[in-house]
């Protein structure tokens, strides 16, 4: 299985996590998301949807050595199952980038997560 890298810079927290997405069978829905975030305002960087592509074994060991003295959360995330972007929701601003106008945010703080459905077995 491959896995692609969706980075979130928290200025909050002073951090920046590594969520590995999985891509087998959320091919479309990914582009998709890329979509989403390249029209993000005011900071296309705060979440970023990378062209880096690896393999499960890389990300496993990602997340097993990769996580020491991590500070608030985890460097490393990976993320199995089927993306449904229905609810994903971005902050909303104003033209010039400084007035938040809604914020309503449902992928902060590694809530990308709660958008991959796993199967049902």
């Amino acid at each position: 299985m491959k896995f692609r890298k969706f980075q979130e810079m928290n200025d909050n927290e002073g951090e920046t996590w590594a969520f590995w997405l999985q891509v087998d069978g959320n091919e479309e829905a990914l582009e998709k998301l890329q979509e989403m975030l390249l029209e993000y305002e005011p900071d296309p960087e705060y979440y970023h949807l990378t062209d880096i592509v690896i393999d499960e074994s890389e990300v496993d060991t990602l997340v097993k050595y990769g996580n020491f003295d991590s500070g608030y959360w985890d460097v490393h995330h990976k993320v199995t199952g089927k993306l449904d972007l229905k609810k994903v929701r971005l902050p909303k601003w104003s033209e010039d980038g400084d007035t938040c106008l809604d914020d309503h945010d449902t992928i902060y703080k590694g809530q990308i997560k709660d958008h991959f459905k796993k199967d049902k077995k």
